[in-house]
C-alpha cells in the first residue's frame, strides 16, 4: 500500500511517511478501506474520512483536488498518474492486501484454468494461503 498525496503537501517531500504523521489528515477512502483503517491503527488514531468516492481512480482524483490523502494499492502508481498527485511509501511493515477468486468447480476455459494455476503458484510462493 502507498500513500497518495498532493504534490504540494509538505509530506510529499519525504521519502516515506510514518502512519502517525497522518493523524490530522483528511482521507478519501476507496471501496476497500482496510488500508486506511490499518494506517489509523498503526498511527494510533481514527482516520478522518472526508470522502468515500469508491473506485480507485475517483479516490486519486479527489486527492488531486487537494487537502486529502488516500491509502491505495502499490500497483496503482504504475497505471494511474494525475497532475499534482504523488505516491509515497509508508514506513513500517507493509500493509497486506487481499484478492478473492470465485470460479466454477469444473471450469473448462483454458484461460481461466491457467490463471487459477498461476494464482495458486503465487500463493504457494508467498506462503499466504488464506
Amino acid at each position: 500500500m502507498l500513500l497518495s498525496i498532493s504534490s504540494d503537501s509538505p509530506l510529499a517531500a519525504q521519502e516515506s511517511i510514518s502512519p502517525h504523521q497522518l493523524r490530522n489528515a483528511r482521507f478519501a477512502v476507496p471501496e476497500q478501506e482496510f488500508g486506511t483503517q490499518d494506517v489509523g491503527r498503526r498511527g494510533r488514531f481514527s482516520p478522518q474520512v472526508e470522502l468515500r468516492p469508491g473506485p480507485l481512480v475517483a479516490v486519486v482524483a479527489s486527492v488531486s483536488l487537494g487537502n486529502r490523502v488516500a491509502i491505495v494499492p502499490g500497483s496503482l502508481c504504475a497505471c494511474v498518474t494525475l497532475p499534482g498527485v504523488v505516491y509515497r511509501p509508508l514506513s513500517g511493515k507493509p500493509i497486506p492486501s487481499e484478492i478473492a477468486l470465485l470460479y466454477r468447480r469444473h471450469e473448462r476455459s483454458c484461460a481461466v484454468r491457467a490463471f487459477l494455476q498461476y494464482a495458486r503458484t503465487e500463493v504457494a510462493c508467498t506462503g499466504n494461503d488464506q
